[in-house]
């Protein structure tokens, strides 16, 4: 950062920052790659969690707006690819033949368990959920975006309706995607209480290829 300017972004960059390739949504025509070349943010963003497995890190934004335009692209860049699963993001690295540690091995299920977990799911979600601490007082509605991102970040789902499901008793990845795509509508608790009670036929069907263990909760909810 310049001192006599905030706006004005400088970084130490490494020889090499591989883009990544979100694909397409919609009517674009050409593939979303990141971090985007004239943009300073998508780079710190970029940079930071990639090196986040590390250790904290801290994305310097001299600009209340900009801090939220940041958050507001950690969550673009999850929709549309992070919320995979980790044999889908190791064909990923795989197929663009990236290499792991000081030996550059080729990545291993576990080496992306790491990232996923470690370094997306605990540094990363800590340094969000501080950061949302810190701008409550001065701004709620930031802080909520802030909050948002902290649960999509620690439990890797890419929605709210998932991660309802998941923190009243479906705690399970795929079972609490599988119900947000039944009942996507729930924004709450309450939602998702008023959707189970009134549809449980549904979310039974749903539930139904499922340990029984997700049966038991879902009657132990219902009859709540």
């Amino acid at each position: 950062m310049s001192p006599s300017d905030p706006d004005d972004e400088e970084f130490f960059v490494p020889r090499v920052i591989e883009s990544v390739n979100l694909g397409r949504r919609g009517k674009e025509t050409r593939d979303r790659l990141i971090p985007t070349r004239d943009s300073g943010t998508s780079i710190g963003l970029y940079l930071g969690l990639k090196v986040v497995r590390n250790g904290s890190v801290a994305v310097f934004c001299g600009r209340k707006d900009t801090a939220a335009n940041l958050c507001e692209m950690a969550v673009e860049w999850f929709d549309r690819g992070y919320d995979q699963s980790f044999a889908e993001l190791l064909d990923l690295l795989r197929g663009h033949d990236v290499r792991i540690g000081a030996n550059r091995q080729r990545p291993k299920v576990e080496n992306v368990v790491e990232i996923c977990e470690s370094g997306f799911g605990y540094d990363g979600a800590m340094l969000v959920s501080t950061m949302a601490d810190l701008v409550q007082p001065l701004d709620e509605e930031l802080a909520n975006a802030l909050s948002a991102v902290h649960k999509r970040l620690k439990y890797g789902l890419p929605s709210a309706a998932a991660i309802v499901f998941y923190e009243i008793g479906f705690a399970d990845r795929v079972v609490s995607m599988i119900l947000a795509a039944g009942f996507p509508v729930v924004q709450d608790r309450a939602m998702a209480m008023f959707s189970l009670r009134g549809q449980r036929a549904r979310a039974q069907q749903l539930l139904d290829d499922w340990p029984s263990y997700f049966s038991a909760i879902l009657t132990e909810l219902v009859n709540a």
